[in-house]
């Protein structure tokens, strides 16, 4: 049985990739449309952004209004804080990476982490052992 990557989360082997934690074995000659998925951006992140997108708006309206010192400055204070708040929620909620496929019928999820170097040899172990099962 060759083992072509193993952590602790899983081993995947020329015919199959177990997973520790459920005790799971999926074999590769069952699995079909194998794809990536990304998972879903932090709402937190979302807020951000839009409140980003709010301060270019309310500087837009109130330009004409305030001197141009205090609305530079307004939006440049107001735009840091919003851009420094989407990046920790980068870092702290990053998106998960899912790898999908059909399994015996059902759209199952094969492995999914945050970890983008971890995800990329997970795919890429399947796939060689996909391809040594020929």
């Amino acid at each position: 049985m060759g083992i072509y990557f193993q952590n602790d989360e899983l081993i995947v082997t020329r015919n199959s990739i177990i997973l520790i934690g459920p005790q799971t074995r999926i074999l590769l000659a069952e699995l079909a449309d194998m794809r990536i998925v990304r998972g879903d951006l932090d709402p937190h992140r979302a807020l951000a952004a839009h409140a980003t997108s709010g301060v270019i708006v309310v500087t837009a309206a109130l330009w004409p209004v305030l001197d141009a010192t205090a609305t530079v400055t307004l939006t440049g204070t107001a735009f840091a804080v919003f851009m420094v708040a989407n990046g920790a929620c980068q870092r702290i909620y990053p998106r998960v990476w899912e790898l999908r496929a059909r399994y015996r019928d059902m759209d199952v999820c094969v492995y999914s982490t945050a970890d983008r170097q971890t995800f990329g040899q997970v795919r890429r172990a399947i796939m060689r052992a996909t391809e040594a099962a020929g």
